[in-house]
């Protein structure tokens, strides 16, 4: 049910992944199972999140951030971060969306889990980019790229260098704007022709 919940989420198939995740969160409640309440309450929040319901939103994630630490789930709190930083830049408070983007980082360790801990640094960037703090935001650019290349994260190319597009774009620099734009549409092409 959960698999086939994130698969209608990700086609934009709200409807029937509330339902398939909601089926979902139903047998892990049987099994008393909190890290799967965690993720299928935190799926059910980014369907409320992408609907813009972000209420909804903040009910379902408070929820599973509950259900993580129950579980002790490092890696569920640090999404429940991840989470609540997303929902924070929506409603424009962007101090606190990177006092969680940073909470994120700091549970997980770059030494432990580069993978996922470049996941909130790439959404620092963006919030640094946001209030136009331009050195913060290179700082955490840099550092989304180097992680990214490192593990091969390929998927999280388009977004780095879209990034440093709005980023060049700030400073005045058309150009590598342009440059850093038409490389993540490149980078973005090869992903959905390799998918």
């Amino acid at each position: 049910y959960n698999g086939a919940g994130n698969v209608y989420l990700t086609i934009g198939n709200f409807q029937k992944a509330n339902q398939m995740l909601r089926k979902a969160l139903a047998v892990e409640k049987r099994l008393n199972s909190h890290l799967g309440m965690n993720v299928d309450l935190a799926n059910i929040g980014t369907i409320f999140e992408r609907r813009g319901m972000l209420d909804s939103a903040w009910v379902y994630f408070r929820e599973s951030m509950k259900e993580s630490k129950l579980a002790e789930s490092t890696t569920g709190q640090a999404y429940g971060h991840m989470n609540y930083g997303r929902l924070y830049m929506k409603e424009g408070d962007y101090a606190k969306a990177m006092e969680e983007y940073r909470k994120s980082m700091d549970i997980v360790y770059k030494d432990r889990d580069r993978w996922l801990w470049m996941q909130p640094c790439i959404e620092l960037a963006g919030a640094y980019i946001r209030v136009n703090q331009s050195d913060s935001a290179r700082h955490y650019l840099e550092l989304a790229m180097q992680t990214a290349q490192n593990i091969g994260a390929r998927e999280y190319m388009p977004r780095i260098y879209n990034l440093y597009a709005d980023y060049h774009e700030q400073k005045g620099d058309i150009r590598k704007a342009l440059e850093a734009h038409c490389t993540a549409g490149e980078r973005q092409d090869s992903l959905l022709g390799a998918r």
